[in-house]
């Protein structure tokens, strides 16, 4: 079993246009890639980000979690639209990344890690907004 890891970009939140009140995600498919990462890995790269001086507040910030599951196809709740519209953009991300020195920390002392900065710094660099996705 995994963590959905969602990255997507260029997308709008929008009500529906049949009067209903009901919001949706415009999101098209060259606009949203994901993976799934074991729980496991969910946590060691939590504990990685703390290793390298990550405070929770700032991990949660690079990496959120939304724990409720977005499916982009049905409608969107409240909470899934405030979620949505308060992902940090991908230009900070990839200043924490610098920061924090992530993928130079990974390559030196935590090789399992390396990989997984490395997606994470191509989906920023790229314009992605990147989430856990349970």
């Amino acid at each position: 079993m995994g963590r959905s890891v969602d990255a997507i970009r260029n997308f709008t939140i929008q009500n529906k246009m049949d009067g209903s009140g009901d919001h949706e995600v415009i999101l098209s498919d060259t606009d949203h890639e994901e993976t799934s990462w074991t729980y496991s890995s969910v946590s060691n790269v939590y504990d990685f980000f703390e290793k390298a001086g990550m405070d929770t507040i700032t991990a949660q910030t690079l990496l959120p979690q939304y724990s409720e599951g977005i499916v982009f196809d049905l409608l969107l709740e409240e909470q899934e639209i405030n979620f949505l519209k308060n992902l940090t953009p991908p230009s900070i991300c990839l200043e924490l990344m610098e920061k924090y020195e992530l993928l130079k920390k990974a390559k030196e002392n935590e090789p399992n890690m390396e990989f997984k900065m490395e997606w994470l710094k191509d989906k920023w660099s790229r314009g992605f907004y990147v989430f856990i996705n349970d």
